[in-house]
């Protein structure tokens, strides 16, 4: 009677070590893989440009690429709802005039699902069909999951931001990677709510 157990407690031990082992071999991959930045002038013009917040350099390669005519507009999506107009405009290098013309602050997002939905509800409402995604290079393909989730024929290019994410911070956005690309995969598309376009 004790054989069965033993033989069903080395089976649960197998698939835990093999689950372990698929995990790490994964997040060599993810973390290897990592999308590389490119210059701007590289790029193919678009009609809007969206910076995700976050980390350093994020929204100064948003302005760079506004100012180098990549895109008509920007949007900085998931901007404090507490930040002040001074701090902001401190961000963008206290350029006014361009902040006035051609800069939308975005303050629903809270995540980068909200991101993308505030991201595809701008570009929508703009009649924009091209537009690029400006984040950090670990944050990218998460990002781009989520924008391709709700797309529905939008094109959308990446410039990822070079930046020095450290083990664990790699290791935490592999998880979230994970879990995004499997809501992706079960749930193509979140149906928009009343009044998004």
């Amino acid at each position: 009677m004790r054989r069965p157990r033993r033989r069903g407690h080395r089976y649960v031990l197998i698939l835990m070590s093999a689950s372990v082992l698929i995990w790490f071999l994964g997040f060599v991959g993810f973390s290897w893989f990592i999308p590389r930045s490119q210059p701007i002038a590289l790029l193919n013009p678009v009609d809007g440009i969206i910076v995700f917040t976050g980390s350093a350099g994020r929204i100064q390669a948003g302005i760079t690429a506004l100012e180098q005519g990549l895109g008509q507009r920007l949007l900085i999506s998931g901007v404090n709802s507490d930040l002040s107009s001074d701090v902001i405009r401190s961000a963008i290098g206290g350029k006014d005039e361009l902040a006035r013309c051609c800069i939308d602050l975005g303050r629903m997002a809270r995540d980068t699902e909200g991101n993308a939905l505030e991201a595809i509800n701008w570009a929508r409402h703009r009649d924009y069909d091209k537009i690029l995604v400006i984040t950090a290079d670990w944050h990218m393909r998460r990002s781009l999951i989520e924008l391709n989730r709700h797309a529905h024929g939008l094109m959308i290019h990446a410039l990822p931001v070079e930046s020095q994410a450290g083990p664990g911070r790699l290791m935490i956005e592999y998880n979230k990677f994970l879990a995004a690309w499997t809501r992706a995969a079960f749930s193509p598309d979140r149906p928009l709510k009343s009044g998004e376009r």
